[in-house]
């Protein structure tokens, strides 16, 4: 490969009389102000690249077998947001599985589109599992949906039959958007699909924010893609951020052994831990997603803190762990010895079942708002999101109906966030 965009920064060395405007200068101790630059000459520009940046682009197109692949620095968001921009011009109509991200509604929001939801299998523990091809070909057939959005792999690591909707998706003349911002780590592989998005510093080691966007088939015009960018990723963009992209791809193109590796040590985690008996752990179909059960996830979370471990996420009954390529065997024996450690003073592993979510019912969003305890929503239509962050789903979203068993998960929920930040508080529609 030519020298790394990383590389020329560092040899970069003209007298700046442009942005930023610490020029470069370090005016704290370890943030890179000296790699900082903007679009400069030699330096390309990520909404026209021509350059260097371009060569970033065709490094992504090749990893992951593209047709065109695009460098994000606003992460999967800006992503998502332009990819169903192109989808959606023409036709408005879009389904969506219930467990997207929240940026997908937002584009619904922002694009004027007419959403129909879907829900994906129940799981244990609430955990949502899979869209079936079955279930999006009830949705879109005799309708006049243009466009299909899902999630895969999700945020608890399960996978979809991406291909067989796809499958049906062409049938029905239907675009098809998959949210893959967990699946980045999943290289060498074509994604059955039109567009997706995926975030490198989820699961790669890459910063934080670094994304790519990808066009799978010729039913996506690039150039509305790349004119959807401009509209919704910064007209600035960091050049640390994209140095991260491409030494990220670089660097994942040479060490495919690292995944070997991480396979090896996720097998020895997985038969290490059948041995515990008050905790539970196991995984879907992605195992560097590593689900942790026990009768109180909150004592568990709090105990594993003790032992300096920080999770993903905390539910009420399991804890989310996730491992990359940049963990090693180590790495996994530390987490091994708190859980055994943890698992002799907790008592004996009881959950209580849980009930699956169905789909709430549409209300009128017309009218004035009013802010009501959660207690006393049932049957009022909500005027915003309220969602669990990570991973950003919403349980219920505007216009959407709280009924009795929405009220009874959102009581039983912490740390639930809200569109208007006074959950447990609610906005929803004023009654006459």
């Amino acid at each position: 490969m030519s020298k790394s965009l990383l590389e020329k920064l560092k040899e970069h060395s003209v007298s700046p009389y442009h942005m930023p405007g610490h020029k470069r200068q370090a005016i704290a101790e370890g943030l890179p102000y000296d790699i900082d630059i903007t679009e400069i000459e030699g330096f390309d520009n990520l909404h026209c690249m021509q350059g260097i940046l371009k060569e970033t682009a065709q490094n992504a197109k090749s990893l992951y077998k593209s047709c065109e692949s695009f460098p994000l620095v606003n992460g999967s968001t800006c992503g998502v947001l332009a990819g169903i921009y192109s989808m959606t011009r023409e036709n408005k109509n879009i389904l969506i599985a219930r467990n997207c991200h929240k940026s997908v509604y937002h584009a619904v929001e922002v694009l004027g589109l007419n959403a129909t939801y879907i829900m994906p299998e129940a799981l244990k523990l609430g955990i949502m599992g899979k869209v079936t091809p079955q279930s999006v070909e009830e949705a879109i057939k005799n309708t006049d949906i243009g466009s299909v959005v899902i999630t895969s792999p999700t945020y608890e690591g399960v996978i979809s039959d991406v291909a067989g909707i796809y499958k049906v998706c062409k049938e029905h003349g239907v675009l098809l958007f998959v949210d893959c911002a967990h699946g980045a780590h999943f290289i060498d592989e074509l994604v059955p699909c039109d567009i997706c998005v995926m975030s490198l510093h989820k699961t790669l080691p890459s910063l934080t924010q670094t994304a790519l966007l990808h066009i799978y088939s010729d039913r996506i015009d690039a150039d509305v893609v790349r004119h959807g960018l401009s509209i919704f990723e910064t007209s600035s963009p960091s050049y640390v951020l994209l140095a991260s992209i491409d030494e990220c791809l670089r660097y994942v193109a040479e060490n495919k052994k690292d995944f070997k590796e991480l396979s090896g040590n996720l097998a020895y985690f997985y038969e290490k831990a059948v041995a515990l008996d008050n905790i539970r752990v196991f995984h879907f179909d992605d195992a560097g997603k590593i689900i942790i059960s026990a009768t109180d996830a909150q004592d568990l979370a709090h105990r594993l803190r003790q032992h300096n471990i920080e999770v993903e996420m905390v539910s009420e009954h399991y804890v989310m762990a996730m491992v990359t390529i940049a963990d090693k065997l180590n790495d996994f024996q530390i987490l091994l010895r708190a859980l055994y450690r943890i698992d002799k003073t907790l008592p004996p592993y009881k959950i209580c079942e849980i009930s699956e979510l169905t789909l709430p019912e549409k209300g009128e969003d017309f009218g004035e708002s009013e802010f009501l305890d959660i207690g006393k929503c049932e049957g009022k239509v909500s005027k915003e999101y309220i969602w669990a962050y990570p991973p950003g789903v919403p349980v219920i979203a505007p216009v959407e109906v709280f009924d009795s068993q929405i009220i009874k998960y959102l009581k039983s929920k912490k740390d639930l966030k809200s569109t208007k930040g006074k959950f447990p508080e609610i906005c929803v529609k004023k009654e006459n």
